[in-house]
């Protein structure tokens, strides 16, 4: 939340000065939409809806005009000329917010904005737009800034905080322009500067030594990283550590800070990635939650948790099964076993073939991309149905729904009447060894998870807590990230410094969490000099956040999908 807030408040002093037109220069075409949030800029509430410039959302970011008003009322100077571009300073001095009233917008509607690539300099540092995750856009012939991490919090040092009740606040405060600016960040080569707000207390939480907080800073080459890092000692059996959903149900999203409250937590940590984009919210990998699998995922860096013990590896999973009785009973060679399928994890892309299972941890609405094709079989009561064509989002009624896109389904086909008649090997040789006609009418669903690890042992299958995200940082003490074995391919996440999330195991056994701005590869860099004997990256960027001992000590940029969370016993 904290990164949604910053993006705001750099388009705000982005968009006070205005490139001349005829020497504006664009990319692309951007679709923005306008946040339904409440937004409140130094006590002052903003209504977008109302607005000529609009704070704007652009994939998954809030985005901040950077007008006259609004830039100088957050701290800021705006500059601009043709042979230089946009030139942003801190401001000596600021003005009263004023509400926009000159414009009149709607939600739920696309608007057109611009990629921009006439220069922008923060702080005397030139931003190389075409490398930005969220990249500076114009709209309405204003510039406007993504409200993340690095522009907001650690390149202006300002205040912001996000509830589902309270919407967008953010503070700027006065700012003391004499001297360099402080926190600023020149760019992701750049050493970034500790927030200008006073640290939370390093004290353990609740007074107790297994659980401890320090802001560290790092030297990594020539970079010195500031760090916020927790260690646990579970095996002190003062603690427990488990893994969340953030809402009640998975799909459903919350703040990390009412995680923590409402799991009564002392620390939380964003979890393993999730779509933020598309409107499903769902997990992109192995979750489970009270010895339950929640999200099946692949072969990604996983944390996970049984007890006192917690181990990290490359972990994939998947959901088997067996469907027993009816043909299966009639036809005593004829096995009703499957394997290979997905839990939870919608159908988003049109690409996408994998069968998917959804059960009642899934939300109150099955939705899959416009384009699906396929066949749908529910199973109440332990009986599979009899199949069904998709017909568009379901209500999540049944005990398990079971998806087959067109590519694995065999409509017209049914397997009891292959039996009945003889013909269940002669005629219909391929089709009764499908996955597909496992799912026999009146038969009984059977299912179990099934995970595989790189390092071998049943310890995932106990699991208590399991959070697959990736990829893995550090193995045996050295650096082991390897991106072509996991599939990672974004800049975003394997050379753009960036917010990032993570947690490693020490030698003794302690966890360890991190959150902070830096790149991959300086990220392992700083778990080993952290002492990490292992250690996995978690979901970053808008999503990473830290919550410790009652307070935020970084506020994710959105609503996440899970948390890790520590408890005392």
């Amino acid at each position: 939340m904290k990164k949604f807030i910053i993006l705001l408040s750099l388009i705000l002093a982005l968009t006070a000065i205005l490139p001349p037109v005829a020497n504006r220069s664009y990319a692309a075409d951007a679709g923005v939409t306008l946040p339904a949030f409440k937004v409140t800029l130094n006590g002052v509430s903003f209504e977008s809806t109302s607005a000529k410039y609009p704070l704007v959302l652009y994939k998954g970011i809030t985005y901040f005009p950077m007008t006259w008003n609004l830039s100088r009322s957050l701290g800021l100077t705006l500059k601009f000329s043709a042979e230089t571009g946009l030139d942003i300073q801190k401001a000596a001095s600021q003005e009263t917010v004023k509400q926009d009233v000159a414009g009149s917008n709607r939600l739920n509607t696309t608007y057109s904005a611009k990629i921009v690539t006439y220069p922008v300099i923060v702080g005397g540092q030139r931003i190389d737009n075409a490398k930005e995750t969220y990249p500076i856009l114009n709209f309405r012939d204003i510039t406007y800034f993504p409200l993340t991490w690095r522009f907001a919090k650690d390149m202006f040092g300002w205040d912001y905080q996000f509830s589902q009740s309270g919407g967008l606040v953010i503070n700027s405060g006065v700012i003391n322009a004499s001297g360099p600016a402080q926190g600023l960040v020149s760019g992701p080569s750049a050493e970034p500067a500790l927030p200008s707000s006073p640290a939370p207390s390093t004290a353990p939480a609740g007074g107790s030594s297994a659980l401890t907080f320090a802001e560290k800073t790092i030297k990594v080459g020539t970079r010195s990283i500031p760090v916020s890092v927790v260690t646990a000692d579970l095996k002190s059996g003062k603690l427990k550590a488990r893994a969340v959903l953030a809402g009640s149900r998975v799909g459903e999203t919350n703040t990390l800070e009412a995680a923590a409250k409402r799991e009564n937590a002392v620390f939380a940590i964003n979890g393993t990635f999730f779509d933020a984009y598309n409107g499903y919210g769902t997990p992109s990998n192995t979750l489970v939650v009270g010895g339950k699998l929640l999200t099946t995922g692949g072969h990604y860096g996983s944390l996970g948790i049984a007890g006192t013990e917690a181990r990290i590896d490359r972990v994939s999973s998947t959901v088997n099964g067996e469907n027993t009785g009816g043909v299966f009973d009639k036809v005593s060679w004829y096995s009703g076993a499957w394997k290979g399928f997905s839990l939870n994890t919608p159908l988003i892309h049109a690409t996408d073939q994998r069968i998917v299972i959804f059960d009642k941890q899934y939300k109150s609405q099955i939705a899959l991309n416009a384009t699906f094709a396929g066949t749908v079989f529910t199973v109440s009561g332990g009986i599979i149905s009899k199949a069904k064509p998709w017909a568009g989002t379901l209500s999540n009624t049944a005990d398990y729904t079971v998806v087959f896109p067109a590519a694995h389904s065999y409509p017209g086909k049914d397997t009891n009447l292959l039996a009945a008649t003889g013909a269940l090997i002669n005629q219909n040789a391929g089709y009764v060894y499908t996955s597909y006609a496992k799912f026999a009418e009146g038969s009984r669903f059977g299912m179990q998870p099934a995970f595989t690890a790189e390092l071998g042992g049943d310890f995932w299958a106990k699991a208590e807590s399991v959070v697959g995200a990736g990829p893995l940082l550090v193995r045996d003490g050295v650096k082991a990230i390897d991106l072509g074995k996991e599939a990672f391919y974004e800049a975003k996440i394997t050379t753009n410094s960036a917010a990032r999330s993570a947690a490693g195991i020490s030698a003794d056994g302690r966890l360890i969490f991190i959150t902070t701005t830096a790149t991959l590869h300086e990220l392992a860099d700083i778990m080993i000099q952290l002492g990490a004997k292992t250690a996995t990256n978690l979901d970053g960027g808008a999503s990473s956040g830290m919550y410790y001992n009652g307070k935020m000590i970084r506020t994710p940029g959105r609503a996440i999908s899970n948390a890790i969370v520590i408890v005392e016993n």
